[in-house]
């Protein structure tokens, strides 16, 4: 046989646990396999930890090792199979014997190994370039170095802490003088602490990766023969968001600055809104389980109370103005039927349910994911428990099909037929919702004909407000996410918060390059589009050498005006990630990776706080929440008007609950409904009177600590219950829990 490759060394940082070796090996002895785990110890495997299979063979073996996978499953870790031979020449050739060509053969092949294996070590060395006058120690440690002697001797680092001490020990005078205290540039070189004081001295001071005077000197242009300076200044008029060269550092320009920099604050670019895909004014937050709600908790409501991106959102409207609730998805699996609607299907044939659109399949959607049908007559209905006035249905334009919308009573509300042109962030015009008799309401979409996949419901009372559409799914990949989404989720908008990532953290080979791909994508389409770009890293356990974590930080140092929010780091004491366990000691998460309550509370509230929010306490912005709650209507009462902005309904206001009656009167001792707050909420229970009928008619309003509501007969009038309750009431709540359910 022949030597027909030049190697003699393979190393593998992933797979396993069968492991090829692509070159020639004569016995399993010649084998030398080297593992390095992630706290870069060694270790050489012995025959019990693998298996080997090849030996002799021209194309080489196989060593199989599931001792050595187990490692490399986790990033850091690698393998290094090396054929490493004594080096002696075994074999004996007798004189006058016959010529065996193989064995001959082999005695070549043993010395071309060698002699291979040679090189290998020769690879390993220090080497200096031909042509160069250094050695290239490849970005590798040097170990077991000597102290320096000669002037141009290399030095240690226990020998330069020695030397810098010694350097420091020989000061004196006093302690307080700057000419006698040490001080490091951030380019390492050696100053003292008066150096700060000269011209240059802003050189010595860091920031953001780079010095104060950079910065300085990036932000002040050349001056001009008749001007101090010129300021760069954000240009909001601009459609490219561009700079602004020309204001001159004066009172007027510094103005300008000012306001254009408040702006940016306020609105997050918002002037680009015109050409969004998702609505003026939008902040979209990408994510998975972790966005969608998973640990907010597990009744109808916890999701809107407590998930971290409804947190958020009430926040974000506070700062705009506005009163939006934004995106929802159709997706009623540990998600929205505890926020804001039910998800139910009535398929037209019994048993065969709406199918779903997801993953790679859905990569063009804005959430990752949709109900789908093909059969006419099937049905998708969400149960509306909620006030808003207004709702738009979004679904997938490359389908090829048509459905209607219509409310729970049967009036249609619109009719839509898509022929495959669309593009994923195809939406409806606005609905008004007008069936609010007790309290809540409904939509049936119905499959009329072809394909049609519904991706959610978007609520509003205005589409030019503010809103925050949070397109988050269970389980969602950040590899599956299609360019074209991150384009349009750039383009327009005002932030993207992008916190995808905890199902792609153990992603190897072809996936892991596909989330890499992503990562360059966002630094693309945000750069491109000037968008307000917003990396939530929800690794918390991660260390901060994790692949993806170093991917998160790259996209941030690449995209002007961005902003990491390290959560891992940010809740650690000491800035160093967790482990698992402590977090759920800590009551942070419930398995390591999904918030609980708490740990939902304090993303939020970070969040808020790194992106300027005026309210970042959640129990602060839940009591100064001015959004009414449609109240479920019960013993026979309906409301009066189908005005979704007047119906009866309840909201939390500077720790007060207010109530609003607009609806029909029963007979006294009646439960007409519960207001969800929860146990021992209510601090003063008791009896309000609601405004009396022209004839004197008045009720009285009973309300218990868990939130019960009846009706009965107003003691001071002898007239009777009116035929309808109309007024507002207004009760105080518990201030000895910090954070009551509601909360």
């Amino acid at each position: 046989m022949t030597v027909s490759t030049t190697d003699s060394v393979i190393e593998y940082v992933s797979g396993g646990p069968t492991f090829p070796i692509p070159y020639r090996f004569l016995q399993n002895s010649d084998i030398d396999a080297v593992l390095v785990k992630q706290d870069g110890t060694s270790e050489t495997l012995t025959g019990a930890q693998y298996t080997l299979s090849g030996a002799g063979s021209q194309n080489g073996g196989t060593l199989t090792s599931s001792y050595a996978a187990g490692f490399l499953g986790v990033s850091g870790a690698s393998l290094t199979i090396s054929r490493i031979m004594d080096p002696v020449q075994p074999t004996d050739l007798r004189n006058q014997g016959k010529f065996l060509a193989e064995t001959h053969e082999t005695v070549f092949d043993r010395l071309t190994m060698l002699i291979q294996q040679g090189f290998a070590i020769l690879r390993r060395a220090l080497l200096r370039p031909i042509g160069k006058d250094y050695y290239d120690a490849e970005n590798r440690r040097i170990a077991n170095v000597a102290d320096p002697v000669q002037g141009q001797d290399a030095a240690t680092k226990k020998w330069t802490s020695v030397f810098v001490g010694g350097l420091i020990g020989a000061i004196t005078g006093p302690i307080n003088n700057a000419l006698n205290i040490f001080y490091k540039y951030p380019d390492g070189s050696s100053h003292v602490v008066q150096d700060l004081s000269g011209a240059n001295g802003s050189d010595g001071i860091g920031h953001d990766s780079t010095t104060v005077g950079a910065a300085i000197d990036e932000l002040l242009l050349p001056a001009s023969p008749t001007q101090l300076g010129r300021l760069k200044t954000l240009d909001p008029s601009s459609t490219q968001g561009g700079i602004d060269t020309d204001a001159a550092v004066t009172g007027a320009g510094l103005r300008a600055y000012d306001r254009s920099m408040q702006e940016l604050r306020n609105t997050y670019n918002s002037w680009l809104s015109a050409s969004s895909a998702t609505g003026a004014r939008t902040v979209n937050f990408v994510g998975d389980s972790i966005g969608f709600g998973a640990g907010a908790g597990n009744t109808v409501g916890d999701i809107r109370r407590n998930a971290l991106v409804r947190i958020l959102q009430r926040m974000l409207n506070i700062e705009h103005g506005g009163n939006n609730y934004g995106f929802v998805s159709s997706y009623d699996t540990n998600g929205t039927g505890r926020e804001i609607h039910t998800v139910t299907q009535v398929p037209f044939v019994p048993g065969q349910f709406w199918g779903a659109l997801q993953n790679a399949a859905a990569g063009h959607l804005p959430n990752g994911w949709a109900l789908l049908s093909s059969q006419a007559g099937d049905i998708v209905r969400f149960g509306l428990q909620s006030e808003f006035r207004q709702v738009r249905v979004w679904f997938d334009g490359t389908q090829t099909g048509s459905f209607t919308v219509k409310l729970g009573d049967g009036t249609l509300l619109t009719t839509v037929t898509t022929t495959g042109a669309g593009t994923g962030f195809d939406r409806t015009i606005a609905l008004t919702i007008s069936d609010w008799t007790n309290g809540s309401s409904r939509i049936d979409i119905t499959v009329v004909s072809g394909t049609v996949a519904i991706c959610g419901l978007e609520y509003t009372h205005d589409t030019t407000q503010f809103a925050l559409n949070n397109f988050s799914r269970d389980g969602r990949k950040a590899q599956y996410v299609a360019e074209s989404v991150i384009d349009k989720m750039c383009n327009g908008a005002g932030a993207l918060i992008f916190a995808l990532g905890a199902n792609d953290q153990l992603s190897v080979g072809a996936d892991q390059t596909a989330v890499i791909q992503r990562m360059d994508w966002l630094i693309q389409y945000a750069n491109q589009y000037k968008c307000r770009l917003i990396i939530l890293d929800l690794l918390m356990w991660q260390p901060n050498s994790h692949w993806l974590r170093a991917q998160f930080r790259r996209v941030a140092a690449a995209v002007p005006g961005s902003l990491l929010v390290p959560m891992g780091n940010l809740i650690s004491p000491n800035g160093v990630p967790l482990t698992a366990a402590e977090l759920n000691t800590r009551n942070i998460t419930s398995d390591g990776t999904h918030p609980t309550v708490q740990g939902h509370r304090m993303i939020a509230e970070t969040l808020a706080t790194l992106m300027g929010c005026s309210i970042r306490s959640k129990g602060l912005v839940n009591r100064m929440n001015n959004e009414w709650t449609g109240l479920s209507l019960v013993g026979g009462v309906t409301n009066s008007v189908s005005d979704v902005r007047a119906i009866t309904a309840w909201r939390i206001v500077n720790s007060t609950l207010q109530i609003r009656f607009n609806c029909t009167c029963p007979v006294s001792g009646t439960l007409i409904g519960t207001v969800p707050l929860g146990f021992s909420s209510i601090s003063e229970t008791g009896n309000y009177i609601l405004n009396p009928q022209s004839d004197g008619k008045a009720a009285l309003i009973a309300i218990n600590a868990t939130g019960e509501l009846r009706v009965f007969n107003d003691p001071g009038r002898l007239q009777g219950l009116p035929t309808a309750l109309l007024g507002v009431i207004t009760i105080p709540l518990n201030q000895n829990n910090e954070f009551p359910l509601y909360y």
